[in-house]
Protein backbone atom coordinates (compact mmCIF):
# COMPACT_ATOMS: atom_id res chain seq x y z
CA UNK A 1 0.00 0.00 0.00
CA UNK A 2 1.37 3.62 -0.88
CA UNK A 3 1.44 6.50 1.11
CA UNK A 4 0.56 8.95 -1.31
CA UNK A 5 -2.69 11.95 -0.26
CA UNK A 6 -5.62 10.67 -2.23
CA UNK A 7 -9.51 12.11 -1.55
CA UNK A 8 -10.50 11.85 2.06
CA UNK A 9 -12.78 8.61 2.24
CA UNK A 10 -14.42 10.08 5.00
CA UNK A 11 -15.35 13.14 3.52
CA UNK A 12 -15.84 12.34 -0.08
CA UNK A 13 -19.25 11.09 -2.16
CA UNK A 14 -19.33 9.16 -5.32
CA UNK A 15 -23.02 9.06 -7.57
CA UNK A 16 -23.10 6.43 -10.28
CA UNK A 17 -25.70 6.72 -12.29
CA UNK A 18 -26.73 4.23 -15.70
CA UNK A 19 -29.69 4.23 -17.06
CA UNK A 20 -30.12 0.81 -18.75
CA UNK A 21 -33.60 0.23 -19.29
CA UNK A 22 -35.87 2.45 -21.09
CA UNK A 23 -39.67 2.88 -22.09
CA UNK A 24 -39.14 4.96 -25.32
CA UNK A 25 -35.57 4.89 -26.11
CA UNK A 26 -33.41 1.45 -26.62
CA UNK A 27 -31.90 -0.45 -24.10
CA UNK A 28 -28.37 -0.03 -22.62
CA UNK A 29 -27.38 -3.38 -20.64
CA UNK A 30 -23.88 -2.16 -20.14
CA UNK A 31 -24.39 0.80 -18.25
CA UNK A 32 -25.69 -1.19 -15.25
CA UNK A 33 -21.88 -3.19 -15.49
CA UNK A 34 -19.97 0.10 -15.80
CA UNK A 35 -22.07 1.30 -12.50
CA UNK A 36 -20.95 -1.91 -10.74
CA UNK A 37 -17.75 -1.74 -12.26
CA UNK A 38 -16.59 1.68 -11.28
CA UNK A 39 -18.42 0.85 -7.91
CA UNK A 40 -15.80 -1.52 -7.04
CA UNK A 41 -13.10 0.06 -8.28
CA UNK A 42 -13.94 3.53 -6.54
CA UNK A 43 -14.06 1.08 -3.09
CA UNK A 44 -11.00 -1.23 -3.69
CA UNK A 45 -8.35 -0.16 -0.65
CA UNK A 46 -5.85 -0.85 -3.35
CA UNK A 47 -7.21 2.08 -5.80
CA UNK A 48 -9.04 4.47 -3.51
CA UNK A 49 -10.72 2.83 -0.58
CA UNK A 50 -14.12 4.35 -0.68
CA UNK A 51 -17.03 3.54 2.24
CA UNK A 52 -19.00 1.67 0.18
CA UNK A 53 -21.84 4.11 2.47
CA UNK A 54 -20.11 6.85 0.33
CA UNK A 55 -20.33 5.35 -3.06
CA UNK A 56 -24.05 5.33 -4.46
CA UNK A 57 -25.07 3.53 -7.42
CA UNK A 58 -28.22 4.50 -9.00
CA UNK A 59 -29.24 2.17 -12.28
CA UNK A 60 -32.12 3.09 -13.70
CA UNK A 61 -33.72 6.50 -12.70
CA UNK A 62 -37.41 6.96 -13.62
CA UNK A 63 -37.36 10.24 -13.40
CA UNK A 64 -35.65 14.02 -13.83
CA UNK A 65 -36.34 14.10 -10.40
CA UNK A 66 -34.50 11.13 -8.56
CA UNK A 67 -31.15 12.29 -10.16
CA UNK A 68 -31.74 15.72 -8.30
CA UNK A 69 -32.93 13.89 -5.82
CA UNK A 70 -29.55 11.64 -5.70
CA UNK A 71 -27.95 14.88 -6.23
CA UNK A 72 -29.19 16.89 -3.29
CA UNK A 73 -28.32 13.94 -0.89
CA UNK A 74 -24.71 13.46 -2.18
CA UNK A 75 -24.35 17.33 -1.46
CA UNK A 76 -25.70 16.95 2.27
CA UNK A 77 -23.63 14.12 2.47
CA UNK A 78 -20.30 15.52 0.69
CA UNK A 79 -18.08 17.27 3.31
CA UNK A 80 -16.08 20.61 2.30
CA UNK A 81 -12.21 18.70 2.23
CA UNK A 82 -13.84 16.39 0.39
CA UNK A 83 -14.31 15.17 -3.51
CA UNK A 84 -18.09 14.76 -4.80
CA UNK A 85 -17.76 12.57 -7.81
CA UNK A 86 -20.37 12.27 -10.39
CA UNK A 87 -20.57 9.48 -13.04
CA UNK A 88 -23.42 9.24 -15.67
CA UNK A 89 -24.32 6.84 -18.28
CA UNK A 90 -27.00 6.69 -20.69
CA UNK A 91 -29.15 8.38 -23.67
CA UNK A 92 -27.32 11.74 -24.22
CA UNK A 93 -29.61 14.12 -26.69
CA UNK A 94 -29.39 17.66 -27.76
CA UNK A 95 -32.04 20.26 -28.66
CA UNK A 96 -31.69 22.17 -31.77
CA UNK A 97 -29.41 24.78 -29.80
CA UNK A 98 -26.95 22.05 -29.00
CA UNK A 99 -27.85 22.13 -25.11
CA UNK A 100 -27.50 19.03 -23.65
CA UNK A 101 -29.76 16.79 -22.16
CA UNK A 102 -29.55 13.52 -20.09
CA UNK A 103 -31.94 10.62 -19.83
CA UNK A 104 -33.76 8.68 -17.25
CA UNK A 105 -35.97 5.19 -17.89
CA UNK A 106 -38.96 7.26 -18.88
CA UNK A 107 -37.61 10.18 -21.81
CA UNK A 108 -38.66 10.47 -25.02
CA UNK A 109 -37.00 12.10 -27.68
CA UNK A 110 -40.46 14.09 -28.57
CA UNK A 111 -41.08 15.35 -25.26
CA UNK A 112 -38.23 17.51 -23.44
CA UNK A 113 -40.16 17.68 -20.46
CA UNK A 114 -38.86 13.65 -19.83
CA UNK A 115 -35.54 14.31 -20.12
CA UNK A 116 -32.97 16.45 -17.48
CA UNK A 117 -31.13 19.33 -18.71
CA UNK A 118 -27.44 19.05 -18.03
CA UNK A 119 -27.46 22.72 -16.85
CA UNK A 120 -29.53 21.47 -13.99
CA UNK A 121 -27.14 18.64 -12.92
CA UNK A 122 -23.88 21.37 -13.34
CA UNK A 123 -26.10 23.66 -10.58
CA UNK A 124 -26.21 20.84 -8.41
CA UNK A 125 -22.44 20.13 -8.98
CA UNK A 126 -21.31 23.65 -8.66
CA UNK A 127 -23.58 24.27 -5.84
CA UNK A 128 -21.91 21.54 -4.04
CA UNK A 129 -19.77 22.56 -0.66
CA UNK A 130 -16.71 19.95 -1.51
CA UNK A 131 -13.19 21.13 -1.87
CA UNK A 132 -13.26 19.10 -5.53
CA UNK A 133 -15.50 17.90 -8.41
CA UNK A 134 -15.34 15.85 -10.49
CA UNK A 135 -17.77 14.81 -13.70
CA UNK A 136 -17.52 11.90 -15.57
CA UNK A 137 -19.79 12.09 -18.56
CA UNK A 138 -20.42 8.75 -21.16
CA UNK A 139 -23.29 9.45 -22.56
CA UNK A 140 -24.90 7.05 -25.65
CA UNK A 141 -27.81 7.97 -27.67
CA UNK A 142 -28.27 5.21 -29.89
CA UNK A 143 -28.49 1.55 -29.66
CA UNK A 144 -26.95 0.21 -32.84
CA UNK A 145 -24.22 -1.53 -33.69
CA UNK A 146 -22.12 1.14 -32.39
CA UNK A 147 -23.65 2.72 -29.86
CA UNK A 148 -22.79 6.46 -30.21
CA UNK A 149 -22.63 8.86 -27.66
CA UNK A 150 -23.47 12.76 -28.06
CA UNK A 151 -21.84 15.74 -26.63
CA UNK A 152 -22.89 19.36 -26.67
CA UNK A 153 -21.92 21.49 -29.78
CA UNK A 154 -19.60 23.45 -27.27
CA UNK A 155 -18.03 21.22 -24.50
CA UNK A 156 -16.85 23.83 -22.52
CA UNK A 157 -19.55 26.16 -22.06
CA UNK A 158 -22.09 23.62 -21.26
CA UNK A 159 -20.17 21.23 -18.87
CA UNK A 160 -18.09 24.42 -17.19
CA UNK A 161 -18.41 24.10 -13.15
CA UNK A 162 -16.05 26.43 -11.26
CA UNK A 163 -13.41 24.37 -9.34
CA UNK A 164 -14.00 21.10 -10.96
CA UNK A 165 -12.74 18.50 -13.67
CA UNK A 166 -14.87 17.10 -16.42
CA UNK A 167 -13.75 13.91 -18.23
CA UNK A 168 -16.38 13.66 -21.33
CA UNK A 169 -16.38 10.29 -23.48
CA UNK A 170 -15.82 12.42 -27.04
CA UNK A 171 -14.88 15.84 -28.16
CA UNK A 172 -17.50 18.39 -29.24
CA UNK A 173 -17.91 17.43 -32.73
CA UNK A 174 -17.71 13.59 -32.56
CA UNK A 175 -19.45 10.60 -31.12
CA UNK A 176 -17.67 8.28 -29.04
CA UNK A 177 -18.88 4.78 -29.45
CA UNK A 178 -19.20 1.31 -27.45
CA UNK A 179 -19.26 -2.12 -29.00
CA UNK A 180 -22.78 -4.03 -29.52
CA UNK A 181 -22.89 -6.37 -26.98
CA UNK A 182 -19.90 -5.52 -25.41
CA UNK A 183 -20.31 -5.74 -21.04
CA UNK A 184 -19.10 -2.07 -20.80
CA UNK A 185 -18.93 0.71 -23.43
CA UNK A 186 -16.00 1.42 -24.75
CA UNK A 187 -14.95 4.48 -22.79
CA UNK A 188 -16.16 2.58 -19.61
CA UNK A 189 -14.21 -0.11 -20.60
CA UNK A 190 -11.02 1.50 -20.97
CA UNK A 191 -10.96 3.49 -17.64
CA UNK A 192 -11.75 0.67 -15.56
CA UNK A 193 -9.30 -0.89 -17.34
CA UNK A 194 -6.65 1.57 -16.87
CA UNK A 195 -7.38 1.56 -12.73
CA UNK A 196 -7.00 -2.07 -12.84
CA UNK A 197 -3.35 -2.26 -14.33
CA UNK A 198 -2.02 1.11 -13.71
CA UNK A 199 0.50 3.07 -15.60
CA UNK A 200 3.40 1.87 -15.67
CA UNK A 201 5.20 5.10 -15.82
CA UNK A 202 2.55 7.19 -14.49
CA UNK A 203 2.86 8.68 -10.50
CA UNK A 204 2.02 6.91 -7.38
CA UNK A 205 -1.23 8.89 -7.34
CA UNK A 206 -3.06 9.03 -10.48
CA UNK A 207 -4.24 12.44 -11.10
CA UNK A 208 -6.95 13.18 -13.91
CA UNK A 209 -4.71 14.48 -16.31
CA UNK A 210 -2.87 11.27 -16.33
CA UNK A 211 -5.82 9.15 -16.52
CA UNK A 212 -6.86 11.38 -19.57
CA UNK A 213 -3.75 10.91 -21.29
CA UNK A 214 -3.58 7.17 -21.18
CA UNK A 215 -7.34 6.91 -21.80
CA UNK A 216 -7.08 8.66 -24.99
CA UNK A 217 -4.13 7.08 -26.33
CA UNK A 218 -5.57 3.69 -25.53
CA UNK A 219 -9.13 4.70 -26.94
CA UNK A 220 -7.39 6.34 -30.13
CA UNK A 221 -5.19 3.13 -30.88
CA UNK A 222 -8.87 1.36 -31.10
CA UNK A 223 -10.11 3.82 -33.55
CA UNK A 224 -12.27 5.45 -31.21
CA UNK A 225 -12.44 9.72 -30.86
CA UNK A 226 -10.70 10.72 -27.57
CA UNK A 227 -11.90 11.87 -24.69
CA UNK A 228 -11.95 15.48 -23.48
CA UNK A 229 -10.72 16.68 -19.97
CA UNK A 230 -11.74 20.24 -19.00
CA UNK A 231 -10.82 21.90 -15.62
CA UNK A 232 -10.14 25.45 -14.51
CA UNK A 233 -8.54 25.00 -11.59
CA UNK A 234 -5.49 22.77 -10.48
CA UNK A 235 -7.33 19.81 -9.75
CA UNK A 236 -6.72 17.49 -12.40
CA UNK A 237 -3.45 17.20 -11.37
CA UNK A 238 -4.32 15.86 -7.65
CA UNK A 239 -4.03 12.69 -7.47
CA UNK A 240 -7.33 10.79 -7.52
CA UNK A 241 -6.52 6.54 -7.22
CA UNK A 242 -3.37 4.82 -6.26
CA UNK A 243 -1.33 3.75 -9.31
CA UNK A 244 -1.86 -0.04 -9.47
CA UNK A 245 1.37 -0.44 -11.44
CA UNK A 246 2.87 0.96 -8.79
CA UNK A 247 1.83 -2.45 -6.39
CA UNK A 248 1.29 -5.48 -8.50
CA UNK A 249 2.98 -8.33 -8.88
CA UNK A 250 4.81 -9.65 -12.24
CA UNK A 251 1.84 -10.68 -14.36
CA UNK A 252 1.74 -14.43 -15.36
CA UNK A 253 -0.61 -13.98 -17.72
CA UNK A 254 -0.28 -16.22 -20.34
CA UNK A 255 1.54 -18.51 -18.84
CA UNK A 256 0.61 -22.28 -18.71
CA UNK A 257 1.12 -24.07 -15.34
CA UNK A 258 1.12 -27.86 -14.25
CA UNK A 259 0.54 -29.17 -10.72
CA UNK A 260 3.62 -30.42 -8.79
CA UNK A 261 2.58 -31.28 -5.19
CA UNK A 262 -1.07 -30.31 -5.47
CA UNK A 263 -3.05 -33.60 -5.41
CA UNK A 264 -6.50 -31.51 -5.78
CA UNK A 265 -5.36 -30.11 -9.67
CA UNK A 266 -3.68 -33.79 -10.31
CA UNK A 267 -2.08 -33.51 -13.89
CA UNK A 268 -4.20 -30.67 -14.54
CA UNK A 269 -2.49 -27.99 -17.23
CA UNK A 270 -3.67 -24.43 -16.13
CA UNK A 271 -3.64 -21.28 -18.76
CA UNK A 272 -3.13 -18.10 -16.28
CA UNK A 273 -5.84 -15.68 -17.83
CA UNK A 274 -5.66 -12.85 -15.28
CA UNK A 275 -3.34 -11.84 -12.59
CA UNK A 276 -3.19 -8.72 -11.11
CA UNK A 277 -2.53 -7.33 -7.24
CA UNK A 278 -5.94 -9.12 -6.51
CA UNK A 279 -5.56 -12.50 -7.34
CA UNK A 280 -5.50 -14.45 -10.46
CA UNK A 281 -7.66 -16.79 -12.52
CA UNK A 282 -6.55 -19.59 -14.88
CA UNK A 283 -8.37 -22.32 -17.01
CA UNK A 284 -7.64 -25.87 -16.78
CA UNK A 285 -6.34 -27.02 -20.49
CA UNK A 286 -7.07 -30.74 -20.75
CA UNK A 287 -10.21 -31.89 -19.19
CA UNK A 288 -13.06 -32.41 -21.89
CA UNK A 289 -16.71 -33.20 -20.95
CA UNK A 290 -18.81 -34.61 -23.51
CA UNK A 291 -20.75 -31.65 -23.73
CA UNK A 292 -20.86 -30.41 -27.46
CA UNK A 293 -20.29 -26.66 -28.42
CA UNK A 294 -22.54 -26.91 -30.83
CA UNK A 295 -25.08 -27.68 -27.81
CA UNK A 296 -24.36 -25.43 -25.44
CA UNK A 297 -23.07 -22.34 -27.83
CA UNK A 298 -24.34 -23.23 -31.36
CA UNK A 299 -23.88 -19.87 -32.67
CA UNK A 300 -20.00 -20.23 -32.50
CA UNK A 301 -20.06 -24.41 -32.94
CA UNK A 302 -18.46 -23.64 -36.50
CA UNK A 303 -15.27 -21.85 -34.98
CA UNK A 304 -14.66 -24.63 -32.69
CA UNK A 305 -11.34 -26.99 -32.97
CA UNK A 306 -11.49 -30.48 -32.73
CA UNK A 307 -12.36 -31.98 -30.35
CA UNK A 308 -15.25 -29.48 -30.60
CA UNK A 309 -16.40 -29.73 -27.30
CA UNK A 310 -16.85 -28.02 -23.88
CA UNK A 311 -13.76 -28.74 -21.75
CA UNK A 312 -13.91 -28.91 -18.00
CA UNK A 313 -12.09 -25.00 -17.03
CA UNK A 314 -12.49 -25.59 -13.29
CA UNK A 315 -14.17 -25.80 -10.17
CA UNK A 316 -15.55 -22.32 -10.20
CA UNK A 317 -18.58 -20.79 -11.60
CA UNK A 318 -19.22 -24.09 -13.94
CA UNK A 319 -22.27 -22.03 -15.67
CA UNK A 320 -19.85 -19.70 -16.83
CA UNK A 321 -18.32 -20.56 -20.06
CA UNK A 322 -15.00 -18.45 -21.05
CA UNK A 323 -13.23 -19.15 -24.58
CA UNK A 324 -10.06 -19.29 -25.82
CA UNK A 325 -9.34 -18.24 -29.51
CA UNK A 326 -6.61 -18.15 -32.23
CA UNK A 327 -6.74 -15.02 -34.47
CA UNK A 328 -5.19 -14.90 -37.79
CA UNK A 329 -1.79 -12.33 -37.77
CA UNK A 330 -3.26 -10.18 -39.27
CA UNK A 331 -6.61 -9.69 -37.70
CA UNK A 332 -8.13 -6.37 -36.70
CA UNK A 333 -9.33 -5.83 -33.65
CA UNK A 334 -12.74 -6.54 -32.57
CA UNK A 335 -15.01 -6.31 -29.58
CA UNK A 336 -14.57 -8.69 -26.95
CA UNK A 337 -11.59 -9.99 -27.96
CA UNK A 338 -8.78 -9.58 -24.64
CA UNK A 339 -5.10 -10.56 -26.13
CA UNK A 340 -3.44 -12.82 -23.88
CA UNK A 341 -0.22 -14.02 -25.33
CA UNK A 342 0.72 -14.11 -29.58
CA UNK A 343 -2.47 -14.75 -31.57
CA UNK A 344 -4.42 -15.90 -28.58
CA UNK A 345 -7.00 -14.37 -26.47
CA UNK A 346 -10.12 -14.69 -24.90
CA UNK A 347 -13.37 -13.87 -26.29
CA UNK A 348 -16.48 -12.92 -24.92
CA UNK A 349 -19.09 -15.35 -25.64
CA UNK A 350 -21.70 -12.92 -24.92
CA UNK A 351 -21.04 -10.46 -28.13
CA UNK A 352 -22.08 -10.87 -31.86
CA UNK A 353 -19.60 -13.74 -33.12
CA UNK A 354 -20.54 -11.99 -36.72
CA UNK A 355 -16.82 -10.21 -36.20
CA UNK A 356 -15.08 -12.90 -34.68
CA UNK A 357 -15.83 -15.30 -37.88
CA UNK A 358 -13.58 -12.85 -39.97
CA UNK A 359 -10.83 -12.98 -37.66
CA UNK A 360 -10.76 -16.00 -35.56
CA UNK A 361 -9.00 -19.50 -36.77
CA UNK A 362 -9.93 -22.08 -33.87
CA UNK A 363 -11.55 -21.69 -30.89
CA UNK A 364 -12.05 -23.80 -27.57
CA UNK A 365 -15.05 -23.21 -25.06
CA UNK A 366 -14.78 -23.98 -21.18
CA UNK A 367 -16.71 -23.86 -18.36
CA UNK A 368 -15.43 -22.16 -14.66
CA UNK A 369 -12.25 -21.69 -13.89
CA UNK A 370 -9.61 -21.60 -10.85
CA UNK A 371 -9.15 -19.11 -8.49
CA UNK A 372 -6.45 -17.54 -6.48
CA UNK A 373 -6.70 -14.75 -3.46
CA UNK A 374 -3.87 -11.93 -3.38
CA UNK A 375 -0.81 -13.76 -3.43
CA UNK A 376 -1.53 -16.89 -3.29
CA UNK A 377 -0.98 -18.05 -6.60
CA UNK A 378 2.84 -16.46 -6.15
CA UNK A 379 2.82 -18.72 -2.78
CA UNK A 380 1.68 -22.40 -4.48
CA UNK A 381 4.45 -21.41 -7.13
CA UNK A 382 7.51 -20.29 -5.01
CA UNK A 383 6.15 -23.22 -2.38
CA UNK A 384 6.71 -25.87 -5.29
CA UNK A 385 2.81 -26.90 -5.87
CA UNK A 386 2.85 -25.22 -9.45
CA UNK A 387 5.34 -25.18 -11.70
CA UNK A 388 5.20 -22.55 -14.89
CA UNK A 389 5.90 -24.07 -18.27
CA UNK A 390 6.82 -20.19 -19.69
CA UNK A 391 4.07 -18.52 -21.71
CA UNK A 392 1.75 -20.41 -23.89
CA UNK A 393 1.98 -21.42 -27.85
CA UNK A 394 0.22 -18.40 -29.89
CA UNK A 395 -1.38 -21.91 -32.02
CA UNK A 396 -4.38 -23.76 -29.84
CA UNK A 397 -2.76 -26.50 -31.09
CA UNK A 398 0.33 -26.57 -29.44
CA UNK A 399 -1.16 -25.82 -26.27
CA UNK A 400 0.16 -28.53 -23.94
CA UNK A 401 -2.84 -31.34 -22.80
CA UNK A 402 -4.96 -29.15 -24.99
Amino acid sequence: MTSVTLPDTAASVALLIGVAAYEDLSPLPATANNVTGLSTAFRDPDLWGLHPGRCHERVDPHQGGDIEDALALANEEVEPDGWLVLYYAGHGLLDSRGDLYLTVTQSRTSKRTTQVPYSVVRDYVRDSPALNRLVILDCCFSGRAFEAMSDPADLGAQLAIGGSCILAAAPANRTAVAPAGASHTAFTHELLSLLRRGVDDGPEGLDLHTIWQSLRGALHANGYPEPQLRTDNNGARLPFVRNAAHHRPHSLVGQVLVAEMDAELGDASLLVVAHDFRGALAIRLNQPTEQSVRAALPEWAELAQEPAVVFDGGPVDRYIALALAEVTPAAAPFGGFTPLAGRLGLVDLSADPGPAREAVTALRVFAGYYGWARGDLERDLSGGNLRSLGEVPESLLQIPGG
